[in-house]
């Protein structure tokens, strides 16, 4: 995965990661924060290891087009939380077009 996302406002931002080695089977949970986009969502767990995010249009649709921040946390069984991906870019951009 880049450590930079670029989303146009109102389109489905998808992000896939995998954890390797021992580590895959001692996450709890891994979760996406923006604080300026004003949104915090847990990734889902497909298959051991693999890790799937989807944050719809509707969600989308009400970002602020600007370039920002984002985090991924990852939280461990026992309890422990390490910053995975600290102050990475989000870009988002403005919709100018329309489709319908």
């Amino acid at each position: 995965m880049s450590d930079v996302l670029t989303i146009v406002q109102g389109d489905t931002l998808e992000i896939s990661l995998s954890i390797d080695g021992a580590d895959a089977g001692s996450v709890e949970k891994i979760i996406f924060s923006s604080k300026e986009q004003n949104i915090v969502q847990v990734f889902t767990e497909y298959a051991p290891g693999e890790y799937y995010l989807r944050i719809e249009g509707n969600v989308t649709k009400y970002f602020k087009p600007k370039v920002t921040d984002y985090d991924l946390t990852v939280i461990f069984v026992d309890g422990e939380r390490v910053t995975g991906s600290y102050h990475n870019k989000l870009i988002v951009l403005r919709k100018f077009n329309k489709v319908e």
